[in-house]
């Protein structure tokens, strides 16, 4: 099994992301009173081990999710400075595939497929894009039509390649109480 070395392939700039989001979730966390043993707590009821303040930086978007959502928000995924898909073609995907996710799965799908558009907007081909990124063609396109749940820094790895940037960010969206206010 191949191990890959994401220091690699995030580089500085992926790694200060990062780190940067590891901060404002301890940040989000602390003010709601949470220690570090509650939220690894409140992560394994929901059957996820990952380990997101001490651990290593490189999470499955999944896994992100889920400690947005113990508490009380959500992952937002941006990309900046990257080739514009076509609107139209984008949107009549999107309303076709939306109802067939949840809403976290649809998320995940959409990070992934617009990066999928903005290669396509670029002009550059799966193949061109595995050579960019240290992939073959074929797993590209397989990457961009069949991962479910992306590791963070491969979506970093493929929005780098596209001269663009990857934003994470919390976005509160009900209110958590601290954990003795929960149970």
């Amino acid at each position: 099994m191949a191990h890959t070395d994401w220091e690699s392939v995030v580089g500085r700039q992926g790694r200060a992301e990062l780190m940067r989001f590891q901060f404002e979730m301890i940040k989000v966390r602390a003010s709601l009173g949470w220690t570090h043993k509650d939220l690894r707590i409140a992560l394994k009821k929901l059957a996820n081990n990952s380990n997101p303040e001490t651990g290593s930086l490189y999470w499955q978007m999944a896994n992100a999710q889920e400690w947005c959502k113990v508490l009380g928000g959500k992952l937002l995924v941006t990309y900046d400075n990257m080739p514009t898909p076509d609107p139209d073609e984008l949107d009549a995907v999107v309303q076709q595939l939306k109802a067939l996710f949840l809403e976290d799965e649809f998320e995940r799908w959409m990070a992934v497929r617009l990066l999928a558009q903005s290669r396509i907007a670029a002009g550059i081909s799966t193949h061109e894009m595995g050579k960019k990124i240290g992939l073959s063609g074929a797993s590209v396109a397989h990457w961009e039509q069949e991962t479910p749940n992306p590791m963070i820094p491969s979506l970093m790895r493929h929005a780098y390649a596209l001269g663009g940037t990857v934003h994470l960010d919390f976005v509160a969206v009900e209110p958590v109480k601290g954990p003795v206010g929960r149970r």
